[in-house]
Formats: structure tokens, sequence, C-alpha cells
């Protein structure tokens, strides 16, 4: 089979690619060419260099070619898919919308999720509900259409680079930092002690399970969540990562409304996901997939992470900017030493809420301003 990946090379889509290629299908990616991903690029792979926000030139670069499958990882809200949809529009058999799990919408907390059960339409995180209309305008795109759509809903997927935690940094390039403060026996905040379960799955099971669907008919025109059977909790991350290391990990045991009230960027993410219990029923993939399950343990992946991290210097990467937020919430002692003034500057606008909460605001002005 012929498949095109939108994406292809990061912390989700790259051990899909791999996967993909390894079983023996012809894989192509279009793909801006970022620098920080080119590790993660098999030499094995068709290159498509363009951005797909270019209608036009990519469009051109795929004019001559027909595929299979295209699996899209790069679509976040309404315009995105319709735009993508524009450009590979008579290019294909099957899309493959990679959507999230954070689209449900439980109706108890202790509910375990299922596709055919549980509601959609989250509410309460924009980027779950942006992810939720695309879901619905697929149902009419395809309608009519001889092509065929298939639903994919990660929950928390990590791979080498991503460390799974709550209140991670924002550039996902930077997961490290997570693993800097408990090298250096810096405190971690958690809610809950830690004691939320959740489901956090490897991406190399994810990528067992997504295969299984390439012109699978049983998938068409169908929602699957992919996720591990292991239920698991946030405290297993932060104590695993300290079990590698042999630090006894120093936790910071903080109330939801108290770290919403001073960060308020972390409100969605905890109220609309995090905090809440996240079991899922994976009975469906199952049966479409035979054979399917998820192999890798939590502390087997995350030592797997650590691994990566200290064989890949170059991945070692600080956001100052969330370690000042680590600091003020864990009342721990201001840093003194930065590399740089850059990193001092960041450091010290994330450590003072107020400054960092005008920050914040000022960034997304900005943003709405740009588009």
């Amino acid at each position: 089979m012929k498949i095109l990946f939108i994406g292809g090379t990061g912390r989700l889509s790259s051990d899909i690619a791999k996967k993909s290629v390894d079983i023996g299908n012809e894989v192509y990616l279009i793909t801006r060419g970022s620098s920080q991903r080119k590790k993660f690029i098999d030499e094995r792979y068709n290159m498509i260099y363009s951005d797909i926000t270019n209608i036009s030139e990519t469009q051109e670069k795929i004019s001559e070619l027909q595929f299979d499958v295209v699996i899209d990882f790069l679509t976040y809200n309404l315009e995105d898919l319709k735009r993508t949809l524009k450009i590979i529009e008579n290019h294909y058999k099957q899309y493959i919308f990679i959507s999230t799990a954070t689209v449900y919408k439980k109706s108890r907390e202790k509910e375990v999720i299922s596709e055919n059960k549980t509601e959609v339409g989250n509410d309460k995180w924009i980027y779950a509900y942006k992810k939720y209309q695309c879901e619905k305008y697929l149902e009419t795109y395809f309608n009519n259409r001889t092509e065929k759509y298939t639903i994919v809903r990660p929950y928390v997927t990590y791979n080498q680079t991503r460390v799974p935690y709550p209140l991670a940094p924002g550039n996902p390039l930077h997961e490290f930092s997570i693993i800097k403060r408990i090298k250096d026996d810096k405190p971690i905040v958690l809610f809950d002690n830690g004691m939320t379960r959740t489901t956090i799955t490897n991406s190399k099971d994810f990528a067992n399970g997504i295969v299984g669907l390439y012109l699978n008919k049983n998938a068409y025109n169908n929602a699957f969540h992919i996720t591990s059977d292991e239920t698991v909790t946030w405290r297993n991350v932060i104590e695993y990562i300290g079990q590698y290391y042999n630090k006894q990990v120093l936790i910071k045991d903080l109330k939801i409304n108290a770290i919403v009230k001073k960060y308020p960027l972390y409100n969605p993410i905890l109220n609309g996901d995090k905090a809440h219990q996240m079991v899922f029923d994976s009975s469906k993939i199952k049966r479409v997939v035979k054979n399917f399950k998820c192999a890798i343990s939590l502390k087997q992946g995350i030592f797997e992470t650590l691994n990566f991290y200290e064989n890949n210097k170059e991945f070692q990467i600080i956001d100052y900017l969330w370690y000042g937020r680590m600091d003020n919430m864990c009342n721990s002692k201001k840093e003194k030493i930065f590399p740089s003034i850059k990193s001092k500057v960041q450091y010290m606008v994330g450590y003072y809420s107020l400054l960092f909460n005008l920050f914040t605001l000022l960034k997304k002005l900005k943003n709405m301003v740009v588009k």
C-alpha cells in the first residue's frame, strides 16, 4: 500500500511511520523539514517537503501521486480540515483523521469510556472541542463519497521524547525539563497526590493498532480509541523516573483550584481532561484489528524514554519559563545560575505568576491579530 503521512516525524507519528514501512508499505511524508526532527526520518521514506498550509504548493507536489491511505496528524480545527481535504481530493481511498480521546464527555467520573456508549463533545477544553467539530464535519463530508474515513482517538501517548506529565512544558521538545528537576532533587507538582487513575499508551503499541486499520473495511466511516489496558496514575510516571535515577522524588501536592488560580493556562488542561479519571474499554479496536494488544508497560516505556535522553544529549533542552512556574508553585528557592540572559528572563517571567499571565495574554492577543 501507499501511505501518505501529513506529519510523520512527531512524537505520536514517528513510530507509526516506521512501523508502516517495516511491514512493507510505501511511505510518503509531507513535512516542512524541521531540523530538530531529522533524527526521526527513515531513509526508506519518500519525502515531500512542503508546508501543508500552502494549498497550491502541496497540491502540485502530490499531483501525480495516488495513495491508498492518507493519515493526518496536523489538523486541529475545521479550517485545517477543509484545507487538507481540498489538497488531497481524488488522491486517496481512506482518510485517517487523528482526533483525540479528550473529545469524550463522560456522564460520571468513574465511567469506563467506550466509543459506543460515551458521549462526545467535551466543551471544557477548546482543543478537544475543535477536534470534535472536525469529527462531525467528516460524517457529513463523506456522506456521498466513494472514499472512506476513519477517526482515531489517542489519549496520552508517549514515545522516546515525550514525558507523560499533566503539567508539562508547552514546547514538546522541552520535556527533558521534567527529568532535570528530578535529577536535581527539585520538587514536582501533582494534584490529588498524583493518584488520579489514567491511561498512558506507548507510541509503538499505538502504531500496532493503527496500521491494522489501513484499508480495513470494518474501520470505514468509524471511530476508535487506541489505548493501553494498563491503568496507572500520574504519580507512577514520576516515581518511575525517580527509580531510574535512584532518586526519592519530592512531590508537592496542590489542589487543582490552587494551580489554576495561580496559572489559569492549566484550567482547560486539568478541568477539561487530566484531573479526571480516564479509563478506556479497548474491545472495539481489538475486534477490528485481530491480535492487537499493548505489550509495553508504563515502567518499561518510561525507562526507554530516559535511555533516549541519556544517549542523545542534544535533546536535553531546559524550558526556563516552565521551570520558573514550577519553582513558584513548589515554593522553591529561585534559580541563581543561568546559561544566558534570555534564559534568566524566561525563568523570571515564569516564576512571577502575574507577569507570566500578562505575558500569556499578550501572546494570545498577538496571535489573534496575526490571524
